[in-house]
C-alpha cells in the first residue's frame, strides 16, 4: 500500500470515528452551531457604499476624509418637480413651499432643503447688500408679481438653468442631509424594524416624527439611518399631491436604497430557485430523496454558517454578496455529488451501509480536501487587488469552500448512515451501467480522435485569444445595474431634465494661508473650472467664484456683463466684508477659515466610462492653474468609484496569475509530476480564457461584478481537475496503461464530473434571472467557464496524457 493510500485511510478512519461512530454527539454539535449561526444571520446588515471598495490607506480615501474634516460630508438628493402649467404659477409655488416645509419637519437626518421659494437671493437695499429668500413672504398671486418673479430668476445665471429647467416647467428641490450621520437611531415601532419592508409603518413613523437619536425606553434600535431617508421622502411626497404636478426622486442615497431593495428581493427568489433546481437535479441524477435532502441541507447550512458569522462579526453584506451565496450553494452540491456517487456505487454492490460510507470517505476525503484548499487559494489570490470590498468577498468565498468540505464530510455521512443494510445486491445497480458504458465509449472516442482534438483546441484558443484583446473595463454603474430598472430610468430622466444629478468635489490646498483671497488664485480657479467644464459628462461647476460673480453683478445694478470675478484684491476683500455683514451663509462650504483651501463642486449628468475615466486626471491637471506647492485632489464617492475601477484590470491580471501559479504548484506536489501538474492546469486556464475571450467578442465589459467571474471559476474549475487527475494517476498505477486508466477514470467518476458540472451550470444560469444586468453576465459567463473546465478535463486532457506520458512508459500486460 502506498503512502498516499495510507494517508487516505487515515483521513477516512478519522471521519468514520468523528461522524459515524459518534454521530449523536456530532449531530448535537451541528445543531448547536446552526442555532448560533442563525442568531447571527438575523443581525446581518447591508452596506453598499463606495467607501467599502477602497482601503483606508488609499490616497483617494485619505483625501476624501481630509476634505470632509474641512468642509463636511455633503449628501444631496433631488426631487424634480414638473408642472403642466409651468413653475411660475401660484399652485406650483405653494406645492414647493408645502413640500419644503414637510421635508424640513419630517425627513430623518435632514440638514437643509432648498427649493425655489426659499433659495437665497441677493439684492441691494438702502445701499447695503441684503440676502433674503427668493419669495420672502406670501406666494405671489397676480400676473404682474409672477412675471416679476420669473424675470428675477431668468436674470440670475445661478438660478435659471440650475434650479429651473430651460422650458420653465420643471424645478428641483435639493435635500441636503446632516454631515455627521449617527451609527444608529431609535424608532418607536414594534418588533424588529426592517427598512426594506416598511410599508405603512414607515409612513406613520416619519409623519409623526418618531425618529430618535437616543433610546427613550422600549424602542427599536436601527443601525442604518441613511436607509430611512428614501422611503421617508417617498412617504412625504405621497402626502402632498397636486393636480398636474409630478415629483421624481433621484440621488445617491435613493440609488443605494433601491439597489438594496432589488437585491433583497432577488436574493430570496434566487435562494428558492437555486434550492428547487438543485433538489430536482439531484433527484433526477440519483433517483432518490436521500441524496436530494443531503445536498439541500449542506447548501442551507453553508449559507447559514457563512452569513451568520458575518452577522456576529459585524461585516455587512453588499451587492457582491449574492455571488458568495451562489458560490456556496453550487460548491456544496458539487462536493456532495462526489461523495454520494462513490457511496451509492459501493452500497449498491455490497449492501453494507457502514462499509460504503467508509469506502466513499477513502475515495473523496483527500480529493475534496485538495479541491477545497485549491479553491480557497484561487480566491485568496484575489486579495492582491487593493479593494476592501473585493477582499471581503473573496475571503468569504474561500471560507465557503473550506466550510463546505467539513459540512459534506459530516452532514452527508450522517444522513446516509441512517437505514438498514441490504442483504443482497439491488437490481438498481444496473441503472448506472448504461451511463458507464457511454462514458467508456466517450473515453475511447476522445483518444482515437486525439489529433483532431488538439488541432481544434488550438483553433479555439486562437479565437478566444483574439477576443481577450478586445475586452474593456466599464465604470458605468447605470449600465451595470441595467437601464430598465425604474430608479435608473428616474435618475437618467432627472439628469436629462436638470442637466446634473451626480457630483464630485475637488479639494484645492494652497501652500499658504490667505492665498484664496488673491486675485491671481481666483483667476486660476476660474480657468481651472473652465477646463473641468470641457470634460465628458460635466455640466457645471461651482466654487467660491460663483459668490463673487453674483455679488459683483448685484453691486453693479444687476448688469449681466458684471457676472464675473473682479480682478482687484481690494474689491474682493470688500465683497467678503459685505457678505459677512449681510449675515450671508454658505461661505464655509467653499473656502476654509484660513483661506488656504478651496472646494470645487463638479456636477455630472452621467457616470459613464468616458466620464469617470477623466476624474482621476483632475489632480494632475489642476496643479498647473495654481501657485507652486498647491495640491489638487478629486474626492467623494464618484472619485472613489473611479479610483476603485482604475485598478481592477491590473488587479485581476495579478490575481489570476497568483491563483494559477499557486494551484499549479499544488497540483505538481499532489501528482508528484511537473509535467502532469502543467497538463492539469489546462482545466483551470481554459475556463479563464473562455470567459474573457467570449466577453471580449460579445462586448461584455469588466465591472465591479463581472471582475469576480475569473477568480471564482478558477476556484470552482479545480474541483473536476483534481478528481480527474487523482483518479487517473490511481488507475494508471493499477493498470499500467494510459488508455485503460482513462477508460476506468471515465467509467468511475465520469457521471460525477458531468453531474457536478450540470448542477454548477444550472446554478449559475439562475443568476441570469436577476434583473441586475451584470449579475446576468456573471451567471452566463460563470456557466460558460464551468463547462469549459469539463471540456478541458474530459476532451483535451486525455490525448495530452497519452501523448506526453507524464507517469512514465506503460507496463507490459502480464
Amino acid at each position: 500500500m502506498t503512502g498516499k493510500k495510507k494517508w487516505q485511510d487515515k483521513m477516512a478512519d478519522f471521519w468514520m470515528s468523528a461522524v459515524v461512530r459518534r454521530r449523536w454527539i456530532t449531530l448535537s454539535v451541528l445543531l448547536l452551531l446552526t442555532l448560533i449561526a442563525g442568531l447571527g444571520l438575523i443581525q446581518v446588515e447591508f452596506d453598499d457604499s463606495w467607501e467599502n471598495w477602497l482601503l483606508d490607506e488609499d490616497p483617494v480615501m485619505q483625501d476624501t476624509e481630509r476634505f470632509e474634516k474641512i468642509f463636511g460630508e455633503e449628501q444631496r438628493n433631488f426631487v424634480l418637480v414638473e408642472s403642466e402649467e409651468g413653475i411660475f404659477n401660484p399652485s406650483t409655488l405653494e406645492y414647493l413651499e408645502e413640500v419644503t416645509a414637510a421635508l424640513e419637519e419630517h425627513l430623518p437626518l435632514v440638514a437643509e432643503v432648498v427649493a425655489l421659494p426659499n433659495m437665497p437671493y441677493m439684492e441691494i437695499a438702502d445701499d447695503a447688500l441684503r440676502i433674503r429668500d427668493l419669495i420672502p413672504g406670501a406666494i405671489p398671486e397676480s400676473a404682474e408679481e409672477l412675471a416679476s418673479l420669473e424675470k428675477r430668476v431668468q436674470d440670475r445665471p445661478g438660478i435659471f438653468g440650475d434650479m429651473v429647467t430651460e422650458d420653465g416647467k420643471g424645478t428641483v428641490i435639493i435635500v441636503s442631509l446632516q454631515e455627521e450621520i449617527p451609527e444608529k437611531v431609535y424608532l418607536d415601532v414594534e418588533g424588529r424594524f426592517n427598512h426594506l419592508d416598511q410599508g405603512e409603518t414607515m409612513e406613520e413613523v416619519v409623519l409623526a416624527g418618531d425618529v430618535y437619536f437616543e433610546d427613550r425606553g422600549g424602542m427599536v434600535e436601527f443601525g442604518d439611518p441613511l436607509m430611512l431617508v428614501p422611503p421617508a421622502l417617498e412617504a412625504i411626497l405621497k402626502e402632498h399631491t397636486s393636480p398636474g404636478i409630478s415629483p421624481t426622486m433621484a440621488g445617491m442615497a435613493i440609488a443605494v436604497y433601491e439597489r438594496e431593495m432589488v437585491l433583497t428581493e432577488e436574493m430570496s427568489t434566487l435562494l428558492g430557485l437555486a434550492l428547487l433546481a438543485s433538489a430536482l437535479l439531484m433527484f433526477i441524477i440519483f433517483r432518490g430523496l436521500r441524496p436530494m435532502l443531503a445536498a439541500v441541507l449542506v447548501m442551507l447550512m453553508t449559507i447559514i454558517f457563512l452569513f451568520g458569522a458575518q452577522g456576529w462579526l459585524g461585516i455587512p453584506l453588499a451587492m457582491q454578496s449574492l455571488i458568495v451565496m451562489m458560490l456556496a450553494m453550487v460548491i456544496a452540491v458539487g462536493y456532495s455529488i462526489h461523495f454520494i456517487n462513490h457511496f451509492l456505487r459501493e452500497f449498491l454492490e455490497t449492501g453494507n451501509r457502514r462499509e460504503a460510507i467508509h469506502q466513499a470517505l477513502r475515495e473523496v476525503s483527500w480529493p475534496i480536501m485538495i479541491t477545497a484548499i485549491t479553491t480557497a487559494m484561487g480566491f485568496v489570490a484575489s486579495t492582491v487587488i487593493p479593494s476592501a470590498s473585493i477582499r471581503i468577498v473573496v475571503l468569504n468565498c474561500a471560507a465557503a469552500a473550506i466550510l463546505t468540505y467539513f459540512l459534506v464530510m459530516t452532514v452527508v455521512p450522517l444522513i446516509f448512515i441512517l437505514g438498514r443494510d441490504q442483504k443482497k445486491l439491488r437490481s438498481g445497480s444496473e441503472r448506472n451501467q448504461a451511463w458507464q458504458r457511454f462514458m467508456v465509449r466517450w473515453a475511447d472516442l476522445v483518444v482515437s480522435r486525439s489529433r483532431w482534438v488538439i488541432v481544434g483546441s488550438l483553433i479555439l484558443v486562437l479565437i478566444l485569444s483574439f477576443g481577450l484583446t478586445r475586452i474593456n473595463i466599464s465604470t458605468d454603474t447605470h449600465a451595470m445595474i441595467g437601464e430598465e430598472m425604474d430608479f435608473i430610468r428616474d435618475a437618467n430622466y432627472v439628469a436629462q431634465r436638470l442637466g446634473f444629478l451626480y457630483s464630485y468635489h475637488v479639494l484645492v490646498e494652497l501652500p499658504e494661508e490667505g492665498m484664496a483671497k488673491q486675485a491671481e488664485v481666483l483667476q486660476g480657479l476660474e480657468e481651472f473650472e473652465e477646463e473641468l467644464a470641457t470634460y465628458p459628462g460635466t455640466t457645471a461647476t461651482a466654487s467660491v467664484n460663483d459668490l463673487f460673480r453674483e455679488i459683483n453683478m448685484v453691486m453693479n445694478e444687476n448688469d449681466p456683463d458684471y457676472f464675473r470675478v473682479p480682478g482687484e484684491e481690494e474689491v474682493i476683500a470688500q465683497y467678503l466684508m459685505l457678505y459677512e455683514m449681510s449675515e450671508g451663509e454658505g461661505l464655509e462650504n467653499w473656502v476654509d477659515f484660513g483661506y488656504s483651501k478651496l472646494n470645487i463642486l463638479v456636477q455630472l449628468d452621467s457616470t459613464t466610462d468616458e466620464t469617470l475615466n477623466r476624474v482621476l486626471e483632475v489632480g494632475e491637471r489642476g496643479q498647473g492653474f495654481f501657485p507652486e506647492g498647491t495640491e489638487v485632489s478629486p474626492v467623494g464617492e464618484i472619485a472613489m468609484l473611479s479610483r476603485s475601477l482604475s485598478f481592477l484590470a491590473r488587479g485581476q491580471i495579478n490575481s489570476i496569475a497568483v491563483a494559477l501559479a499557486g494551484i499549479t504548484l499544488i497540483m505538481m506536489l499532489i501528482l508528484r509530476s511537473i509535467r502532469t501538474g502543467l497538463i492539469s492546469m489546462i482545466g483551470n486556464g481554459l475556463p479563464v480564457l473562455a470567459i474573457l475571450g467570449v466577453m471580449g467578442l460579445a462586448g461584455i465589459p469588466l465591472d465591479i461584478l463581472t471582475i469576480m467571474i475569473s477568480p471564482m471559476v478558477i476556484g470552482i474549475a479545480v474541483d473536476d481537475t483534481v478528481h480527474y487527475f487523482l483518479h487517473f494517476k490511481k488507475e494508471f498505477e493499477r493498470t499500467g496503461s494510459y488508455r485503460e486508466a482513462n477508460r476506468e477514470t471515465f467509467r468511475k467518476i465520469g457521471k460525477a464530473l458531468s453531474s457536478t458540472t450540470a448542477v454548477l451550470v444550472l446554478g449559475f444560469l439562475i443568476l441570469s434571472l436577476i434583473d441586475i444586468q451584470s449579475f446576468k453576465y456573471v451567471g452566463q459567463m460563470a456557466a460558460l467557464g464551468i463547462f469549459a473546465a469539463l471540456f478541458a478535463d474530459l476532451i483535451i486532457a486525455p490525448p495530452l496524457l497519452l501523448y506526453f506520458q507524464p507517469y512514465g512508459p506503460e507496463r507490459e500486460k502480464e
